[in-house]
C-alpha cells in the first residue's frame, strides 16, 4: 500500500494544481486523496457519458461536471471539506473573475446535492442534470 508522500508524488495531477491546492493536498491523509482522486475521475467519466466530451469549458457540459464533482465530494469527504477543495480549486490568479464566479456557483450547488450520505452516484448524476436542465447552474456560453 502507499504511503500518503508516494501518492502525493505519483498523483498524475499534482503537477497542475495550484499551488494553495498542493498545499491543502498536501497535508491529507491518503485516504483523503484516493476518494479525491476518484470523485475526478466519475466526473470526467460521467461527463463524456452525458454529453460526449469530459470537461467543455464555460458551457453546460462544464457547469454539470463542478455540479457532480462538488456532490460527490460532498458525500464522500464531507461538506466542509468538499467546500475548501472546490474553492481553492477556483483560486488562482489567472482565473477569469466570470469563470470563477460560474464554478463557484455551481460548486455550492453540488454541494447541496451531495449532502444526502445515502445518495447513489446515479441518484447525484440525475440530480445535477435536473438542476442544469431547471437554468439553476450558470453558464457563460449554450
Amino acid at each position: 500500500m502507499l504511503k500518503t508522500k508516494e501518492i502525493k508524488m505519483t498523483y498524475t495531477g499534482y503537477s497542475n494544481l495550484n499551488e494553495q491546492e498542493k498545499k491543502l493536498f498536501w497535508n491529507l491523509p491518503a485516504d483523503k486523496l484516493k476518494v479525491i482522486y476518484q470523485s475526478k475521475e466519475k466526473a470526467l467519466s460521467e461527463t463524456t457519458f452525458r454529453f460526449g466530451q469530459k470537461s467543455g469549458h464555460n458551457n453546460s457540459v462544464d457547469a454539470f461536471r463542478h455540479c457532480y464533482w462538488s456532490a460527490l465530494l460532498a458525500r464522500d469527504v464531507g461538506y466542509e471539506l468538499a467546500l475548501e477543495i472546490t474553492t481553492t480549486h477556483e483560486d488562482f490568479s489567472q482565473n477569469p473573475l466570470d469563470e470563477k464566479v460560474m464554478d463557484l456557483h455551481n460548486n455550492a450547488v453540488g454541494l447541496k446535492i451531495g449532502v444526502g450520505q445515502y445518495k447513489t452516484d446515479p441518484v447525484i448524476a440525475e440530480e445535477c442534470k435536473n438542476v442544469l436542465l431547471r437554468g439553476q447552474l450558470k453558464t457563460l456560453r449554450f
